[in-house]
């Protein structure tokens, strides 16, 4: 039996529907949409998800197959809104932001630091404050216990650690006790100020606990040396050294910022000049830098005349690193799973769908935080490969029309070898600002509405912030 293999061109051709995993997507987002917006009970969506799941199963047993694929849709449906309740409104009941407020309260607390802490130098401002300017150290803390005057309560929950002072005592992975007045994370006081609140939620954080002088952090236990959060912590100290050993002053922090996403040691003046020459999306850990990774690899492996298996080991292997130790941002995180996803198709000679691979990386970012869907970052990212993948099909129609239209030019590019590689720059070129067009025009408004920013460059406005 005789069985017809599509090519990439054939199956994006084929319409919307004929995308299962396109189908997923939108229905995961929706029910992320409704929670977010209408705030249903955990138990509703817990009920919704039984009921869908066992009427699905009813109804394939029967081969009812129209109704068991709307009830599937269903059955993701409520998995998104589930998973999104619980990752933005459910708490423990000993959560620690119970035991806060608006009002600081001094309390003792001991924990497990869950980020290595990063220094911020004091703003470099011209006009005289009224109050002295210091450095602050921050981190993420899980706590463990609170202490009292009768014992110690157990809790939960992820405080922000805000430090005063340089935090050099401290690694990630350490079990630490903390005294510091705790409040919890509030809303935006002016209009159109930024929100530290949902911010910090995304991050499943709803308290800061605030911390006057270093000493007041105590490490009880030194973190496992063997643990996941330690050796990034090493390695990227390890980066650091290498920057500072072969590279001069002005240029360590850009190179910590291009090579591994630390924008914090970047001079203002110098970002300021990166956001107005139109180069600031240079500064975040995005697609691009994993791109650009991922071919140097590739490069490597076809000069080393390295075989296919050794050569998708190798760039998986690499990919994957990399994203460990840019600790898996939703752009790295998308660019990752693209990657992945085409590395294991061509090693098996399957043919590959921009729309299925897309579609694919965003399910599973929704699944692993599904706050990511209202990050402007994301949806600016999604939507520009959107756009790359729209434009390369308009482009591509176009070509064929032109060369169904036009067969003597074709001929005599394909005839002389010189007019063969003008003719491969010139169109080079025209799908390059071709895409750069459809690129700006689809992220424009989301960038004004957002940031109320309008860019020539249609790639900095995902990384204003």
């Amino acid at each position: 039996m005789l069985v017809k293999v599509q090519t990439s061109e054939e199956l994006e051709q084929q319409p919307a529907f004929a995308y299962p995993i396109l189908s997923v997507a939108v229905s995961l987002s929706v029910g992320v949409l409704i929670d977010r917006w209408l705030a249903p009970a955990y138990l509703g969506w817990l009920v919704l998800l039984t009921c869908t799941t066992v009427g699905w199963w009813f109804c394939w047993s029967n081969n009812r197959f129209r109704y068991s694929a709307g009830l599937i849709l269903l059955c993701f449906l409520s998995l998104g809104g589930l998973r999104h309740h619980a990752y933005w409104s459910a708490t423990e009941n000993n959560d620690i932001n119970r035991y806060a407020s608006t009002t600081p309260k001094l309390i003792r607390v001991t924990g497990t630091l869950t980020s290595k802490p990063r220094i911020v130098s004091k703003t470099e401002d011209p006009v005289i404050s009224a109050w002295p300017q210091h450095d602050h150290s921050y981190c993420k803390l899980n706590c463990q216990s609170l202490v009292t005057h009768s014992g110690s309560v157990p809790v939960s929950g992820i405080v922000q650690l805000n430090v005063t002072g340089h935090l050099y005592h401290a690694d990630v992975g350490d079990t630490v006790e903390v005294c510091g007045k705790l409040v919890q994370s509030f809303p935006p006081k002016n209009p159109g100020e930024f929100d530290f609140r949902n911010y910090y939620k995304a991050q499943q954080i709803r308290s800061v606990l605030f911390i006057q002088f270093p000493d007041a952090l105590s490490v009880q236990k030194k973190s496992n040396r063997w643990s996941p959060a330690y050796i990034r912590s090493c390695l990227l100290d390890r980066c650091d050294q290498l920057i500072i050993q072969n590279l001069s002053e002005p240029l360590r922090p850009v190179a910590a910022t291009l090579l591994l996403g630390k924008r914090l040691p970047l001079p203002e003046s110098l970002r300021t000049s990166f956001a107005e020459s139109g180069t600031m999306h240079l500064l975040a850990i995005s697609g691009l830098h994993v791109g650009i990774f991922a071919g140097l690899l590739w490069m490597g492996c076809r000069l080393l005349n390295g075989s296919q298996t050794l050569t998708t080991f190798v760039l998986l292997v690499g990919i994957l690193g990399y994203a460990f130790l840019t600790e898996t941002r939703a752009p790295v995180l998308r660019a990752t799973l693209l990657i992945v996803f085409v590395l294991v198709g061509q090693y098996y000679y399957r043919a590959i769908s921009s729309v299925q691979l897309l579609s694919c990386a965003f399910v599973a970012l929704i699944l692993w935080n599904p706050t990511e869907l209202f990050n402007v970052g994301a949806q600016l990212s999604f939507l520009a490969v959107s756009g790359i993948g729209i434009a390369n099909k308009w482009f591509r129609t176009f070509q064929t029309k032109r060369a169904k239209a036009r067969p003597l030019k074709k001929l005599l590019d394909e005839s002389s070898p010189f007019r063969k590689r003008l003719a491969f720059v010139f169109n080079a070129t025209q799908r390059t600002y071709f895409i750069t067009a459809v690129i700006w025009l689809l992220t424009t408004h989301l960038s004004k509405l957002h940031r109320d920013l309008t860019s020539p460059n249609p790639l900095q406005v995902a990384v204003v912030y």
